[in-house]
């Protein structure tokens, strides 16, 4: 895989409207920390998991966040310390970790984000395809958006298990383009994490980070990405 970690020449400007002049009509986002401020919600439960099994978690929170995005076997197997290090701990901690996700009351500590709603049925209203492609399991997504009111925006949702391969790597862009038949670089991917912004650059798609989980703007700026907004929202297609 090549990712591309360096500034490229163009960048894309907000509140001038230039997404829309240049025919972009497929906006991919992440979930946590996109279409809900959740990340509070999984570092506890990852501390949570790593405390309950009597591992060890030597990460302060920037550490733990730094993986999000990323699949819930790959996210323990980068945080466990090798004294842990054994199949059948990591088993273990991705079992106990993916049942508290699955847990149907998880997603009433989401705090959601206002104008959410509106802002989503404005898009399909001008006619952009919607999708989300996130580090969480397909079931789960469909589970949350439907809990939270707003599955019906989204014309597909690609889970890490969809997919051979999860974020870095450009699959679930691949998939939605394939899926929704748009040329890669006509698609928008719009996530908070590091490793979103890896995937779209690593894809060939525009890279839009929201303020509201796990980047500072100057980390943002420095992962050098078309579009800074403070919340989804706030963004101007």
């Amino acid at each position: 895989m090549h990712v591309l970690d360096e500034c490229g020449d163009a960048r894309v400007e907000l509140n001038k409207g230039s997404l829309c002049s240049n025919g972009k009509k497929l906006v991919l986002f992440d979930f946590d920390g996109v279409l809900v401020r959740s990340n509070h919600c999984h570092l506890k439960n990852i501390r949570d998991t790593f405390r309950e099994s009597g591992v060890a978690l030597d990460a302060n929170d920037a550490e733990i966040m730094r993986h999000f995005g990323k699949s819930y076997k790959v996210l323990i197997s980068d945080l466990l310390d090798d004294a842990y290090r054994t199949p059948e701990v990591e088993h273990a901690l991705g079992k106990r970790l993916r049942e508290k996700f699955e847990n149907e009351r998880f997603w009433e500590s989401f705090e959601r984000i206002e104008g959410l709603s509106s802002y989503l049925f404005g898009l399909r209203k001008n006619g952009y395809e919607l999708g989300i492609a996130s580090g969480n399991g397909h079931a789960v997504l469909e589970m949350w958006t439907t809990k939270l009111g707003i599955r019906d925006f989204f014309g597909l949702l690609i889970g890490v298990d969809d997919v051979k391969r999860g974020k870095p790597y450009p699959d679930m862009v691949f998939l939605a383009s394939e899926f929704f038949k748009v040329a890669v670089s006509d698609i928008v991917f719009v996530g908070d994490a590091r490793s979103d912004v890896l995937m779209a650059k690593s894809a060939g798609a525009l890279s839009a980070v929201v303020l509201s989980g796990v980047l500072s703007r100057e980390e943002a700026e420095g992962l050098c990405v078309d579009m800074i907004a403070e919340d989804v929202t706030k963004l101007d297609l």
